[in-house]
């Protein structure tokens, strides 16, 4: 595919991708009492599920993203990450929260690799990575377009062909102004 075609693809779906990140930030702070792994897992509402209660799971932090439900050793798992406090948590109904990671360069998206691990945008590095299991950086995938450093890589998403595909908004720039801009725009 060739760049020019890349951008109305992405921007085409904006506003629905907006929607289910919306979601998924809700999912993260909160979870179903009551829920059940199908509800989970595929994502349908319906009438069996009117009647369930929110239970917060934390608070207090800058800001939350990424929240994904996974698969893993302790069954259904949900990460999701406080990444302007640099943390990554994970919870399941078994163990309950727990800190996952505590020196997260922003991460903000965690996406299952296929091979035990996760793609990861990291904001602060300004890299698309793939992590490992135990949540450390087995590999760089990219962290320029066309020789230019990426903007503030934010989501991932991985389609039915194994390809990654991520969002490159151009915002904190101004709250950071150590920090340079190479690529115009957003992407």
């Amino acid at each position: 595919m060739n760049d020019n075609k890349l951008i109305p693809l992405v921007f085409g779906h904006f506003k629905q991708f907006l929607f289910v990140k919306w979601l998924l930030l809700i999912s993260a702070l909160y979870i179903v009492e009551g829920y059940s792994n199908d509800y989970l897992v595929k994502g349908e509402l319906s009438n069996k599920y009117q009647n369930l209660s929110w239970q917060k799971l934390c608070d207090g932090f800058a800001g939350c993203e990424g929240a994904k439900w996974v698969e893993d050793e302790d069954g259904l798992s949900l990460l999701f990450a406080a990444h302007h406090d640099h943390l990554v948590f994970k919870w399941s109904e078994e163990r309950g929260l727990s800190l996952w990671k505590s020196n997260s360069p922003e991460a903000t998206s965690f996406r299952p690799d296929g091979q035990g691990g996760y793609y990861v945008v990291e904001q602060a590095t300004r890299r698309l990575t793939r992590w490992n299991k135990e949540g450390e950086t087995v590999e760089v995938l990219t962290d320029s377009y066309k020789g230019k450093k990426l903007n503030r890589p934010n989501d991932a998403r991985v389609d039915q062909l194994g390809r990654v595909w991520f969002t490159d908004p151009n915002y904190l720039f101004k709250k950071r102004p150590h920090e340079v801009q190479e690529l115009s725009g957003q992407y």
